[in-house]
């Protein structure tokens, strides 16, 4: 299914919302009609929506929101990290923006072994 990331206080057209086409992140491009699951980056909340419109030359997908039934994490949507490897580091962010950053500090890893909440 596609997630497209959303601003919990952004409100337009009644109770609908918008986001731009950068904020598809999994799955097709959507169109008028399609369900999709929608997310707000910093907290973690999320749930269902049904696109309403698209609005190609402004590259704005609006959103009609279920927001009566969006819904908490089940886990902390922050978690700090250590590696299970002898290039042990922390890192800190949501489960799945891990990134371990080279040696050389100037490309980053997702980070695929084994981790440990700490």
């Amino acid at each position: 299914m596609t997630r497209i990331a959303i601003d919990l206080n952004v409100r337009v057209r009644g109770q609908q919302t918008y986001a731009g086409f950068e904020d598809v992140l999994d799955g097709d491009h959507p169109h008028p009609g399609d369900f999709v699951e929608v997310f707000e980056r910093e907290s973690g909340v999320f749930g269902k929506a049904q696109v309403t419109d698209i609005d190609s030359d402004r590259e704005l997908i609006y959103l009609a929101v279920d927001w009566a039934h969006l819904a908490e994490p089940t886990v902390p949507h922050f978690f700090r990290y250590r590696t299970a490897t002898a290039a042990a580091a922390f890192v800190e962010g949501p489960a799945e923006d891990v990134f371990l950053a080279s040696a050389g500090g100037n490309a980053a890893t997702p980070i695929t072994g084994p981790l440990a909440q700490v």
